[in-house]
């Protein structure tokens, strides 16, 4: 009998440890970040895009750029609030959130006597390089030409998650060897720009593996998943070569192994990788091919999905995150952030980072967070690990449950990103492509790091992987809470 029998149906069950949170749960984490600034295209658009879209399409210019002068150009139902290309706020928004940090769109069109302060410039269809409208160049104009005259701002962290539209532009055609080198020079440009007007914190991102997108996981011929993977790779590797400007500070945020531990908790909660929206990338066209004066866009969902189920997507359509995904890509860029400047773990209060949750319902989150709260009962801080994506109340007499592992009465020191780095599930791990060499058995690597609730002793633990045969195939892990086997050591998480 596979090991995997015994566990992964507690993952549903609280079982007798569960608690009512009757205890005080404020806290601040000790950061110092003043402001958040966002640049980027439709991963971190909050508003600003569909907004200038509506103002072109009224203008002079809407008979070249939407078919005809509008009227009106929105987003309608299925869009987030109307303004996001997805069903949730975007990460940029749950990661503002998380730090007490407004996150408004803001723009600047000269041309149009068009303007508006605020944190996020991000804008859908835009590009890392110059195109005729929405580029990076263009959002570090508005965010110079809204400070200038302005104290600068040492303190401020300036997010730059843009490069996405380049990279598809590559991939899409197999002649263009310009898009992703030309679009890191211009991310570089634009870390130039901020730095010689007083930045001097910067967040820039590695994409995962663009072929794991819907596009190309299974639609995509091999050359053309071949070209994704070796693309990312390559913009991957320009990132990590941007110059820091002289007093500047570059926190580059690797999104691959986030996205592998995705996967796996995916797998584990049954959630679907799969879109849910028909393909919303070619707004502009639809715009244009509209016969309306007064435009309204609304999504259209994939047969098998809907509103309820496009809560538990990780994909919106066949290249945005679903708002799900959103909500853990903003909770990791958090967790990297905090742990980036502090050199401490990011910590988290019950019930903050949802604000879609329904009534009555888990609460969503990403598994591998750090949690504090003051017990009052016992007159003591507490502090739990996330060990599942949902969650609900903490358990009482310092244990565990199903969703907490109580990591002690001290700030733990492996934090939730270097959690999710290094640790696999057994089950997600067998999934996971990976060649199966029986049914019980799936390769491993000597020294991978595996988590595992185990409801023999209502306790989450913790496994290194010893690969005797070096054969990378694995068995079940001890189930006593105490014993070793030849596939398993056990370790400790600090």
């Amino acid at each position: 009998m596979r090991f995997s029998r015994y566990f992964t149906g507690a993952l549903i069950a609280i079982g007798v440890l569960a608690s009512a949170p009757a205890r005080s749960q404020e806290w601040v984490n000790a950061t110092d970040i003043s402001r958040i600034y966002v640049f980027g295209d439709s991963l971190s658009d909050s508003g600003a895009g569909i907004a200038v879209l509506d103002r072109v399409c009224k203008s002079a210019l809407g008979d070249l750029v939407c078919g005809k002068k509008r009227e009106s150009v929105e987003l309608g139902d299925g869009f987030h609030a109307g303004r996001s290309i997805s069903n949730g706020p975007v990460a940029a928004e749950v990661m503002a959130r998380l730090f007490g940090k407004p996150m408004d769109p803001a723009w600047n069109i000269p041309f149009m006597r068009e303007s508006r302060v605020g944190q996020n410039y991000a804008l859908a269809g835009s590009k890392a390089q110059m195109q005729i409208v929405f580029s990076l160049r263009e959002q570090i104009s508005a965010w110079v030409a809204h400070n200038s005259g302005q104290p600068q701002d040492p303190l401020a962290l300036h997010v730059l998650l843009i490069g996405a539209n380049d990279l598809l532009a590559a991939i899409k055609n197999p002649s263009d060897g310009a898009s992703v080198p030309g679009a890191i020079a211009e991310i570089q440009t634009a870390i130039n720009t901020l730095a010689a007007n007083g930045a001097r914190r910067v967040l820039v991102y590695k994409f995962f593996d663009m072929s794991e997108l819907p596009r190309y996981r299974t639609h995509a011929d091999a050359a053309t998943r071949t070209r994704a993977k070796q693309l990312t790779m390559e913009f991957n590797r320009g990132i990590d070569s941007l110059v820091a400007p002289a007093g500047v500070n570059i926190l580059r945020f690797d999104l691959q192994p986030l996205w592998n531990f995705i996967e796996q908790m995916a797998f584990m909660q049954k959630t679907d990788i799969a879109q849910c929206v028909l393909p919303v990338s070619e707004l502009l066209s639809d715009i244009k091919a509209s016969p309306e004066a007064k435009v309204r866009m609304s999504a259209v969902y994939a047969p098998g999905c809907g509103p309820s189920l496009s809560r538990e997507r990780l994909f919106f359509d066949d290249i945005h995150p679903s708002g799900y995904l959103h909500l853990l890509l903003g909770i990791a860029s958090y967790d990297f952030v905090v742990e980036s400047l502090t050199g401490r773990c990011a910590l988290h209060t019950w019930g903050k980072e949802d604000v879609t949750a329904l009534p009555h319902d888990f609460q969503r989150a990403l598994m591998g967070s750090i949690y504090t709260i003051q017990n009052t009962w016992i007159g003591k801080r507490e502090y739990f690990r996330l060990a599942s994506n949902k969650y609900w109340y903490f358990p009482t007499s310092e244990q565990d449950n199903w969703a907490w592992h109580f990591a002690g009465n001290r700030p733990p020191s492996t934090c939730g990103t270097a959690f999710r780095s290094r640790m696999s599930n057994w089950d997600a791990r067998h999934w996971q492509g990976k060649p199966v060499y029986v049914s019980d058995m799936a390769p491993a690597g000597r020294g991978d790091q595996f988590f595992i609730w185990n409801t023999f002793i209502g306790r989450h633990e913790y496994f290194e992987f010893l690969d005797p045969d070096k054969d990378g195939k694995y068995h079940y892990f001890p189930a006593d809470g105490v014993g070793e086997n030849r596939w398993w050591k056990r370790i400790t998480l600090n």
